[in-house]
């Protein structure tokens, strides 16, 4: 996985800890959080980074990869828009009932990223791996969604800790390409209006 954090408190998985751990659900309890709280709290982060959970995670690769796709410059010619979503994949992963307790956590999670044309008789054009995705045309004429999706290992602490969740990697890859050339920006006045 990329993003592997040495810096993090995993949990230690040793052949007798493991034959007393347990398989972890979205609603494990014994933990500072249930895995679905993690994941729905870090989707929050990657949508709102500046918000209450974007502060409460640290920066890690996937976040930068997201706020990278977020700040995008198509100029005063388009918009992109980042949304995140918890996956439908399940939560996978030990609870470990010794020792320092916590569980490893892993699951999914995806992203869309839509690159919006705004301005009528712009020229816009995709490049890198979405692009490679759009066959010949890499011209934005209405929309282009990217789909992105993730799997994320989390490290959630036993309950009672002064610990946080914190997220240990994340392997990222790019799903699919849509575009929805119906949705291209009206005409301006200037370029409808009709000479005299």
């Amino acid at each position: 996985m990329q993003g592997f954090s040495e810096k993090k408190n995993i949990p230690v998985l040793t052949k007798q800890s493991a034959q007393r751990a347990k398989q972890v659900t979205a609603d494990s309890t014994g933990l500072v959080s249930t895995p679905k709280a993690a994941l729905d709290a870090y989707v929050d982060a990657l949508n709102h980074p500046d918000g209450e959970n974007g502060k409460a995670f640290p920066d890690d690769l996937l976040r930068q990869k997201v706020q990278a796709a977020r700040t995008t410059n198509l100029s005063s010619l388009g918009e992109v828009t980042v949304t995140a979503t918890a996956g439908k994949d399940g939560f996978q992963g030990l609870q470990m009932e010794e020792g320092d307790g916590g569980a490893l956590v892993f699951t999914t999670l995806t992203y869309t990223v839509v690159y919006k044309r705004t301005v009528d008789g712009s020229d816009l054009t995709l490049q890198g791996d979405v692009a490679a995705l759009m066959g010949g045309n890499q011209k934005i004429v209405g929309t282009v969604t990217a789909t992105y999706d993730s799997m994320v290992a989390f490290s959630i602490p036993k309950e009672g800790s002064k610990d946080k969740v914190a997220v240990l990697g994340a392997e990222t890859a790019l799903m699919k390409v849509d575009r929805d050339d119906s949705k291209t920006p009206a005409p301006t006045a200037s370029a409808s209006a009709k000479p005299s």
